[in-house]
């Protein structure tokens, strides 16, 4: 099964009728399906690559580099913290998660594609927010999902000062592998 990724959380990838843009629509998937099934069948139009995959009930063709295998999910909270030289602190879960994914993105060729895929929480005892980071140098691994959790630095406030000055600290990331060949029983990229 492939899962879409780096496809804005208020957005949809649209799976078309035909390869390439333009085309009639068959059905739609969120930033977070994970039911596409590759049917076998890619062409190459313009400069992407388009997969054909079933999803929805419907059968038509998505813009691969929406797309990816996921692999096994981990906690990378350490390799963060220690990159970072200690637990971030930003005013908002979006800056803290932009902090997270700025360690995994890359800014050589390929540059890149870093999406904010589930909206930031902030409310509660714990905020968080989910960002992937697609297009990594590595055929097999094409990028990772990132979802972050903060703490609120400013948890001992009355309510009403507390949604006026929120702050967060990096307290966990996990890290999922978006895998571009496939994936192992274990959950390791192919």
């Amino acid at each position: 099964m492939l899962g879409v990724v780096g496809v804005a959380f208020d957005d949809v990838l649209e799976v078309f009728a035909l390869p390439g843009e333009g085309q009639d629509v068959v059905t739609t998937l969120g930033p977070l399906a994970d039911d596409a099934v590759a049917t076998g069948r890619a062409r190459l139009f313009g400069s992407a690559v388009w997969f054909e995959v079933t999803a929805s009930g419907a059968t038509g063709w998505a813009d691969a580099a929406f797309l990816a295998y996921l692999g096994s999910t981990t906690d990378t909270t350490a390799a963060v913290v220690a990159e970072l030289g200690g637990a971030p602190t930003a005013a908002s879960m979006l800056e803290l998660g932009g902090i997270v994914a700025a360690t995994a993105a890359s800014v050589d060729d390929p540059v890149s594609r870093v999406t904010v895929t589930v909206a930031p929480s902030e409310d509660g005892d714990l905020g968080e927010v989910t960002y992937d980071v697609v297009g990594l140098a590595d055929d097999s691994v094409v990028g990772v999902r990132l979802h972050v959790f903060g703490t609120p630095t400013d948890a001992d406030l009355p309510k009403s000062a507390f949604l006026q000055a929120r702050a967060f600290t990096l307290k966990t990331v996990e890290t999922t592998a978006l895998c571009g060949r496939g994936v192992t029983p274990d959950g390791l990229c192919v």
